[in-house]
């Protein structure tokens, strides 16, 4: 995570890899990004506070939510 002065950014990884759609959810705001082949990934225009993350597989596996957390 890094912040950009304005905003965060999350970068990271799914284990195990694969693409996917990825969501960091927020009480007043969700932003998304996609996963690639690897599992990689990076949101961006996170908000400071509470958040969760999103993670729904692009072949339509098993959506996955972490518990919420502080960012």
């Amino acid at each position: 995570m890094t912040d950009t002065g304005t905003a965060l950014r999350i970068v990271g990884q799914l284990v195990p890899p694969g693409p996917a759609r990825v969501r960091v959810e927020q009480p007043e705001s969700t932003v998304e990004g996609d996963a690639d082949a690897l599992g990689r990934f990076a949101v961006s225009g996170v908000r400071s506070g509470p958040g969760r993350l999103t993670m729904t597989p692009i072949d339509g596996g098993v959506t996955l939510r972490s518990q919420w957390t502080v960012f």
